[in-house]
């Protein structure tokens, strides 16, 4: 997938580079358990949100700081903000000092780069408002909401969470959890009281009969046994046996609640040539 997870920040004071960041971005820093080093964990979004913030951590330094005035010789990350000037004041407030000034990336943002209490290089960027809003518009687009009852949702929750998978924090309160299956795609996983203030018929009893079959696709074979093998030490099952036709492996787990999830990969190189023609027209 070849996507950029997790950051580190570098600080010869390491209360000094959290007392910067948080005031500066509101970021959520919090001390990880080790025994091998001080650590601390990086959360860009404080109320866990499922958008582009990625999170990372910070540690002391072990070397010496970057000479001042010297080019960035690292990773630089940037920080995309609502107000670019109001960033800037925080920055110089907070003891940040300025590498270079703002200015326009044509028709689409402002950017500029600061360095930080502990002499590391970052970035903010303030899209411009239609770049704002055509980012919104992305998101909001063809949002699918797939909605399962549940007897117990913190056990779901906790289910589901053991199977490596995200809930959106805005969705998710005490009567439902908003599980993130992909890019504008969920299921609104509902307590059961809940999910039939929505009906006029009976729910239906998903350990008993079968009404939908929900299936996640993923990057490899190995993938999918590692999701199916989490699924079994969190309390669910294999419904059937795995399918392997070549080109698509596949396998479907029970959950708490017996709805059926298939998990699949499918090598598209390896896709039949009839398939392959109907695909291309």
């Amino acid at each position: 997938m070849n996507l950029v997870s997790h950051f580190e920040i570098q600080a010869d004071e390491p209360g000094r580079a959290i007392n910067f960041y948080t005031s500066v971005f509101g970021w959520k820093i919090e001390k990880w358990d080790s025994e091998e080093m001080e650590y601390w964990m990086v959360m860009t979004d404080p109320k866990g949100g499922s958008g582009m913030g990625i999170n990372g951590g910070l540690l002391k330094r072990q070397g010496s700081r970057p000479p001042e005035g010297m080019g960035a010789n690292s990773f630089v990350c940037t920080v995309v903000v609502d107000d670019f000037d109001a960033a800037e004041k925080k920055i110089l407030k907070e003891g940040g000092k300025v590498a270079l000034p703002k200015f326009e990336i044509t028709g689409m943002a402002w950017q500029g780069y600061f360095v930080d209490t502990e002499g590391n290089t970052f970035g903010i960027h303030e899209p411009f408002e239609h770049m704002k809003a055509a980012a919104r518009a992305k998101r909001t687009a063809k949002q699918i909401f797939i909605n399962l009852p549940v007897e117990d949702l913190k056990k779901t929750k906790e289910f589901f969470t053991k199977m490596d998978l995200t809930f959106r924090p805005e969705f998710t309160n005490e009567n439902a959890a908003c599980l993130v299956l992909g890019e504008n795609i969920y299921a609104m996983l509902l307590v059961e009281k809940f999910f039939k203030s929505f009906i006029k018929k009976e729910i239906s009893n998903a350990k008993k009969s079968t009404e939908v079959l929900l299936a996640i696709a993923v990057e490899s074979r190995e993938k999918v046994d590692e999701l199916v093998k989490k699924a079994i030490a969190a309390g669910g099952s294999e419904s059937r046996d795995p399918q392997d036709h070549g080109w698509m492996y596949a396998r479907a787990i029970e959950d708490l609640d017996g709805h059926i999830w298939e998990i699949f990969f499918q090598d598209e190189s390896k896709m039949p040539e009839e398939m392959k023609k109907k695909r291309e027209g």
